[in-house]
């Protein structure tokens, strides 16, 4: 499988992954809920949304004193684009509501050292927010939730020199 093919496929995969993780959501909240919604007149109100962003880069990647030196705006990052999407996803009952909010953006880039050698760079970015909220308080021109959950983050960088083993590596955290 070429590489091409390989990144094809890994995006259409997590594009997929998003989509079927917001039926998922969408479903359960359905179903969680059904029970307190029947008990009550509030019907549930669904939201799903297709986010458009634009973003710069700046910094360094590689290892210790080999760094490479980043500063690319938006316009120039887009030929470096291999995928980038991002979601958002609201349910609510007029006092409960849940919200997921997944992002997921893939660069790419062959290039040459200093000294000429060839190499290929790779960052890819994941994160999702999952929350919950209540509201508090509602009027005809001010609403007030409390909202409450977390979000998860993966970073990962690659350089891989020509004819060499991949440098690199993954960071996740909450």
């Amino acid at each position: 499988m070429s590489m091409q093919t390989a990144k094809g496929v890994l995006g259409k995969r997590c594009l997929l992954s998003c989509a079927c993780l917001a039926a998922a959501l969408l479903l359960a909240s359905t179903a969680v809920f059904a029970q307190d919604a029947a008990q009550k007149t509030c019907d549930w109100h669904y939201e799903l949304d297709l986010v458009a962003w634009g973003a710069g880069m700046s910094g360094s990647v590689g290892p210790n004193d080999n760094a490479l030196k980043v500063n690319e705006s938006f316009g120039s990052l887009l030929h470096y684009l291999d995928m980038a999407g991002q979601l958002h996803f609201e349910a609510n009952n007029g006092t409960w509501g849940i919200l997921l909010d997944p992002f997921y953006v893939n660069l790419g880039d062959s290039t040459k050292l200093p000294n000429g050698y060839p190499v290929d760079l790779k960052v890819k970015s994941f994160i999702t927010g999952l929350a919950g909220s209540y509201r508090l308080y509602k009027s005809p021109t001010v609403l007030f939730d409390l909202t409450f959950g977390g979000r998860y983050n993966k970073l990962t960088a690659n350089v891989t020199p020509q004819g060499y083993p991949t440098y690199g590596g993954d960071m996740n955290w909450i």
